[in-house]
């Protein structure tokens, strides 16, 4: 235990010992949550990546993973949105808009939670 500045007391110091675990507990629960927000984001960059590219691209997740197309229809514009099951333990939705005329995912989006919308690092 480090020394009391001279001619205090060691109270003080003594209660900031006390702090200590606490101050490692609340570290170590932050830690644990970070990757779940880290993996989320990670999912979001994946699915993001693919609006722009063409619709016949081999790593697009339509592409790769055409067994978990859920459905597939004709929106008012024009364009068609398939649906997938994707994430942790595939309880995530994911939506990608494609315009078929063009061969191009435009846009995507999904429904389900942070935890389920991730991919791990």
């Amino acid at each position: 235990m480090p020394l009391p500045p001279s001619g205090g007391d060691s109270r003080p110091l003594r209660d900031e010992w006390k702090v200590a675990p606490c101050v490692l507990l609340a570290a170590s629960l932050t830690a644990c949550a970070a990757p779940s927000e880290l993996n989320h984001r990670n999912f979001v960059t994946q699915m993001q990546n693919q609006v722009g590219k063409s619709s016949d691209h081999p790593y697009l997740t339509r592409n790769l993973y055409r067994d978990r197309l859920v459905s597939r229809k004709t929106l008012p514009n024009g364009n068609i949105e398939e649906e997938f099951q994707a994430g942790h333990k595939l309880r995530c939705r994911v939506f990608f808009e494609v315009n078929d005329k063009a061969k191009t995912v435009v846009g995507w989006r999904y429904e389900g939670t942070k935890e389920n919308c991730s991919i791990a690092l």
